[in-house]
């Protein structure tokens, strides 16, 4: 029995040593996956125009200065003048199969400091990580959002920057529906529920495919039938002042002096739906208002209107080949 306890102990204490010899080791290859979400609503797509740094420093202690210093690959101190301007490592593409293209970095050690810029929209970021030991390989996702109205903000644990935001202005804008209900009559400010909204798009790119779209304020991306913008910029509502009866206003804003609208207006009670492209050149002019739009329930046979003063209405009741109902009413 002594013997075998012997046996026992010595298998004990082997296992306690071998456990205390066990290497470690920090080695980590940290690939990054960057995306992009140009709009709000838009799809997240890959983004090609980045480029990270990892530095072995503390974000408690040491940040990034500018988006030249981003660029340029230099972090600076919190508490002094003292500057990193080379990196411990740089992203370099490399492609995954079931990834894409990624930005990968061999890193060796506890903690870094992981800086990435989109070069194209002139954003960065920056992050402390730290690495777990005998940890292979870690994934992070990053995604850049310039429709972000702020200087800076935080997201997952990255402090995002924009050097070069400007303030949006804003603008009033109104649109006037009306309804003819009868062939040469005189059109009417609408009793009916009508719905209003703009997107910041442009008509050549995107389009509106149904009149349940229309009404669920979602447009279609051309180019790829898959990608489709569910959230509106800009909605209008109806004016209550006397002198703006009639209109529907809203409250556009842009950092940019110029927009592109897709203004969306719905007639819900008659199913039809009327899209325009409109421009604002100056966001800092006087108020802006857009053509009326004419909805007209008595015309018949007819999917498509001409466009009369910016404006095209759909009846998706009727096919755009016959006149014959494309659906019950």
């Amino acid at each position: 029995m002594n013997k075998v306890r012997k046996i026992f102990l010595f298998l004990a204490v082997a296992a306690l040593f071998t456990g205390c010899f066990k290497k470690v080791s920090n080695k980590t290859d940290y690939i990054l996956k960057p995306r992009v979400q140009q709009s709000q609503g838009d799809v997240v797509a890959p983004l090609s125009d980045l480029q990270c740094y990892a530095y072995d420093a503390d974000t408690a202690l040491w940040t990034v200065a500018s988006y030249e210093d981003a660029l340029a690959g230099v972090i600076s101190s919190r508490t002094s003048s003292d500057k990193q301007t080379v990196p411990y490592a740089v992203g370099e593409p490399e492609q995954m199969d079931s990834i894409g293209t990624v930005l990968k970095m061999s890193l060796d050690g506890p903690r870094f400091m992981i800086v990435a810029i989109d070069t194209k929209d002139r954003l960065y970021a920056y992050t402390g990580q730290t690495l777990a030991p005998n940890l292979l390989a870690l994934y992070v996702s990053l995604t850049f959002r310039p429709f972000q109205e702020k200087s800076n903000y935080i997201e997952n644990g990255w402090k995002f920057f924009n050097d070069f935001y400007v303030a949006p202005t804003v603008l009033n804008c109104y649109v006037e529906p009306q309804i003819q209900s009868e062939e040469g009559g005189e059109p009417q400010t609408p009793t009916g529920k009508i719905t209003v909204y703009a997107f910041l798009a442009d008509t050549t790119a995107w389009q509106i495919t149904s009149y349940d779209d229309a009404r669920g304020h979602i447009i279609t991306s051309k180019n790829n039938p898959t990608q489709q913008r569910t959230q509106y910029d800009f909605m209008a509502s109806e004016q209550s002042d006397a002198e703006l009866t009639g209109l529907y206003g809203m409250e556009v804003s842009s950092s940019d002096a110029s927009v592109t609208l897709l203004i969306v207006a719905v007639d819900t009670d008659d199913r039809l739906y009327a899209y325009s492209q409109q421009s604002i050149d100056d966001m800092k002019g006087a108020p802006v208002y857009f053509p009326p739009v004419v909805f007209r329930p008595w015309q018949t046979g007819i999917r498509l209107t001409e466009e009369e003063g910016g404006w095209r209405v759909v009846d998706d009741y009727y096919a755009s080949e016959s006149p014959e109902p494309a659906n019950n009413r």
